[in-house]
């Protein structure tokens, strides 16, 4: 197997920053030489899907909120996660919830 491949990045709520981030992980997908089907098709569209819901529905098309982009990319497989400001709110919160909870038992 070759070398895993990362990105991890955080963007303003707008849906011109989407091209770029498709064209990001594309480019890291090629280089692990991921099919031209995979790359035209399945990797642009259901990152943008992701990254559109995430903006318009998930953050309210709301500039002053991000997303963060997490993509692990190796020659057998491509992972995306897309958090929008709900996600990211929560990933804070546990940690307080689960203090709190601890105190109670």
């Amino acid at each position: 197997m070759g070398s895993a491949t990362a990105l991890d990045i955080r963007i303003p709520s707008d849906v011109q920053q989407i091209e770029g981030i498709v064209a990001q992980v594309v480019r890291r997908c090629r280089e692990c030489r991921f099919t031209g089907r995979q790359l035209s098709l399945n990797v642009p569209v259901a990152l943008t899907e992701a990254l559109s819901n995430a903006i318009l529905r998930g953050n309210g098309d709301d500039l002053a909120k991000q997303v963060r982009i997490r993509a692990e990319v190796t020659e057998i497989r491509l992972v995306l996660e897309v958090e929008d400001a709900a996600i990211l709110l929560a990933e804070r919160l546990v940690p307080c919830l689960d203090r709190v909870l601890a105190r109670r038992h």
